[in-house]
């Protein structure tokens, strides 16, 4: 029981972190297009804003991915949290 919530621990204060550096990311780069009267295309391409969805984009990827395969590998181990263990390392690992 103390792997799962050392791994839970560890995939919350990354998740903090990450989600921090999104919301800084955004927010900057908000502030900047709002200054502008008219959003071209070119503009958001360049943005922090697209840089930070697409990251989150890949991070779902991985994530949904890597979820699986890790729970049958740790079921496989013999592991008895074998679903939660998989779910938290799939995490991190996208992190």
């Amino acid at each position: 029981m103390v792997l799962p919530i050392v791994l839970l621990a560890i995939n919350s204060v990354l998740g903090n972190v990450n989600q921090f550096i999104s919301n800084v990311m955004q927010g900057i780069d908000k502030r900047d297009i709002e200054g502008n009267s008219e959003i071209r295309p070119g503009v958001y391409l360049r943005s922090l804003v697209l840089h930070t969805h697409l990251a989150e984009l890949m991070f779902t990827i991985v994530y949904l991915s890597t979820m699986i395969p890790l729970i049958l590998l740790f079921k496989g181990l013999g592991f008895v949290y074998y679903a939660v263990i998989g779910a938290l390392i799939s995490s991190l690992l996208a992190t």
